[in-house]
């Protein structure tokens, strides 16, 4: 059921930390959503141990950038959390990863949720794992919600009450923004290959040395299975984006890209979700130096790891 891909390290940098610089035109008017929650819909499946990795990269970045952005300062601080899926057993359909006994967290403490994400899985309802998370976390009024969903497969069914139409709705009711990284293909109207699409449209491509340009016509063209109208379509309408998780395998400058992009987008998504009356002028810029340094090495841990146990069935 569930494809095995080991794949070359995800970032081919040498240094191991994110240094972000943000530019954001100040808000126009006093808004009353300042400040976001966040949980990481993730797969525990056996091909997922570089984007688990990935993750505990971006969500400390991704919090420089949305303060910078003037979300979660004082005592409004933005909250994170963290749900796998797929895992087996009873966790399969979704499972609560705290933080020191906490189920919603700071980004400091992400990577001590993400330490118990495993990779033994082989069934992943990303749906159930969605349904999950609304039953089981409470979020604020006053805070901009926000799921990022991360997955290489398309849906397996475990629960036939859930329908993508079902999962909009709770989405779109709760104002819930939805990024879906994904296994799909993008392209812009020329026809060029695209690290991901947003609501409107736009493609982000690539740009040969770590960030990205923007173009127009983007659309999804093809995904695992029915990855497109099971993740890609529902990401869209909620206002939120779609990712080309293949776009970042391929690591160095690619993958450098696609980060620097997936975080840019998600803060635009953001600000603009979080009330201004005017929309935060073009471009939203964060000039990122990603990684790899100690995240290739315990990639490259992991993924020898995987390949053992491979060897061994």
């Amino acid at each position: 059921m569930k494809k095995l891909a080991f794949f070359a390290g995800i970032l081919s940098a040498t240094t191991s930390v994110f240094a972000l610089t943000l530019t954001v035109a100040p808000k126009a008017n006093a808004v009353s959503l300042n400040a976001v929650d966040t949980v990481v819909i993730i797969d525990e499946s056996g091909s997922m141990a570089g984007e688990q990795s990935w993750i505990q990269q971006v969500i400390p970045a991704l919090e420089s950038a949305f303060q910078a952005a003037g979300f979660g300062s004082g005592t409004d601080a933005n909250r994170y959390g963290l749900v796998g899926f797929g895992g087996g057993g009873s966790g399969n359909l979704g499972r609560t990863l705290t933080a020191n006994g906490n189920q919603l967290f700071g980004a400091a403490d992400f990577s001590t949720a993400a330490s118990n994400l495993v990779t033994s899985g082989g069934f992943e309802d990303g749906y159930s794992a969605i349904d999950y998370t609304f039953n089981n976390y409470n979020f604020r009024s006053e805070a901009v919600k926000n799921f990022i969903l991360v997955t290489d497969e398309d849906r397996d069914n475990g629960n036939n009450a859930l329908t993508s139409q079902n999962i909009l709705n709770r989405l779109q009711n709760s104002g819930t923004l939805l990024n879906a990284v994904v296994d799909a293909t993008f392209r812009d109207r020329n026809g060029t290959r695209a690290l991901g699409i947003d609501s409107k449209g736009s493609a982000y491509l690539a740009d040969g040395s770590g960030g990205f340009t923007k173009s127009a016509g983007g659309t999804a063209i093809s995904g695992f299975g029915t990855t497109i109208p099971d993740y890609v379509d529902v990401a869209l309408a909620t206002n939120g984006a779609a990712w080309d998780l293949n776009q970042l395998r391929q690591g160095g400058n690619l993958a450098q890209s696609f980060t620097t992009g997936f975080i840019d987008i998600k803060v635009q998504e953001v600000v603009n979700t979080g009330g201004p009356t005017e929309e935060v002028p073009e471009p939203l810029t964060i000039l990122g130096t990603l990684t790899a340094g100690a995240f290739g090495t315990q990639f490259m841990r992991k993924r020898k790891q995987m390949q053992a146990v491979r060897s061994d069935a």
